[in-house]
């Protein structure tokens, strides 16, 4: 047997017997929180989570319950990283961009709450949640969807 083939049947062999669960390294998830520090403005039906040099800390497998209370289901809402609570740090040298993939995972948006959940492992990301208009198909059994925060 050839020395990779060796180390190639080894390796196999410790993934068999431990399992790809052993590796994860994820800390426990943390207890859902509510954010109930953004501005809303009924008028021009739009929501800010915070300012873009005051980012919500976004730990790794936890749930964000983002308090909109719009009274209509918000038609684009949309999510923001940075590795710094400070964000843009006011142009001094910090960075912003939209998310991607499973950094931010909308788990539900209704009339009163816009919910998303962070399912990787990172534990540096800090959120801004930001939404505008209403959806165009609002009806009655949207506007409750997300029924209350788990505590």
């Amino acid at each position: 047997m050839t020395e990779r083939l060796r180390v190639f049947a080894l390796f196999a062999l410790l993934s068999s017997v431990c399992g790809c669960g052993a590796l994860d390294n994820c800390p426990d998830s943390e207890k859902p929180k509510e954010i109930t520090h953004g501005l809303s403005n009924k008028d021009t039906l739009t929501y800010e989570s915070a300012p873009w040099d005051a980012l919500d800390r976004f730990p790794p497998k936890s749930q964000l319950w983002f308090k909109h209370d719009l009274g209509v289901v918000p038609l684009e809402p949309k999510a923001f990283l940075s590795f710094s609570e400070h964000g843009t740090n006011n142009a001094l040298g910090g960075s912003v961009t939209e998310t991607a993939g499973n950094q931010t995972l909308f788990d539900c948006v209704d009339a009163h709450y816009i919910v998303v959940r962070n399912d990787t492992c990172e534990p540096s990301f800090y959120i801004k949640i930001v939404s505008i208009g209403a959806s165009l198909n609002d009806d009655e059994d949207r506007l409750d969807a997300c029924g209350e925060m788990p505590r």
